[in-house]
């Protein structure tokens, strides 16, 4: 999962943080809004990755699946876009 994050981060622009102001383009603020719908796709699929895993693995391991690292993750991601969106609203709106 943290792997399939960092393919997704790859393809965005640099992202400020909220302090910071960032004018994306149009084509940056569409990436931003399909890294969105594709983070929120996993958050979706997330319960029933885990329900399988628990049902495949050894009864004295599946105490130890935990995948709410995994959804911190996307949740992270989702929202340093979301912040990059409005950050750039705010900057065009300045102008």
């Amino acid at each position: 999962m943290r792997h399939y994050q960092k393919l997704l981060r790859k393809g965005l622009p640099k992202l400020g943080t909220e302090n910071e102001k960032v004018s994306l383009t149009d084509d940056q603020e569409v990436k931003c809004c399909y890294v969105i719908n594709t983070c929120e796709y996993c958050l979706e699929t997330i319960p029933g990755l885990h329900n399988q895993i628990v049902d495949k693995i050894d009864e004295q391991y599946k105490s130890q699946i935990d995948l709410n690292i995994a959804a911190d993750i996307f949740w992270e991601l989702i929202n340093q876009c979301i912040t990059a969106l409005i950050s750039s609203l705010e900057a065009k709106a300045e102008v």
